[in-house]
């Protein structure tokens, strides 16, 4: 099975917190994940990475082979 969504070495701050780090995640079509974590743990800053609406601050995003975002730049809009 091909690989639809990618992270690699993704690492992400808010602030002086940081949310993730050096995260590595493969998923392909027709894969289902539960993301689950106490309150601040990253969920919703992954969702928002991965949706197109803030760029990671290190490593890339592939959607469908495509790159959608990398360092501090969004390549492909939400």
């Amino acid at each position: 099975m091909s690989c639809l969504l990618a992270l690699n070495r993704i690492t992400h701050r808010l602030n002086t917190h940081l949310v993730l780090d050096d995260l590595n995640l493969e998923l392909a079509a027709a894969t289902r994940l539960t993301i689950a974590g106490r309150s601040g743990a990253g969920k919703s800053t992954l969702l928002r990475l991965i949706a197109g609406l803030e760029a990671p601050q290190q490593g890339e995003i592939t959607i469908g082979g495509k790159a959608a975002s990398s360092k501090n730049r969004i390549h492909l809009p939400p």
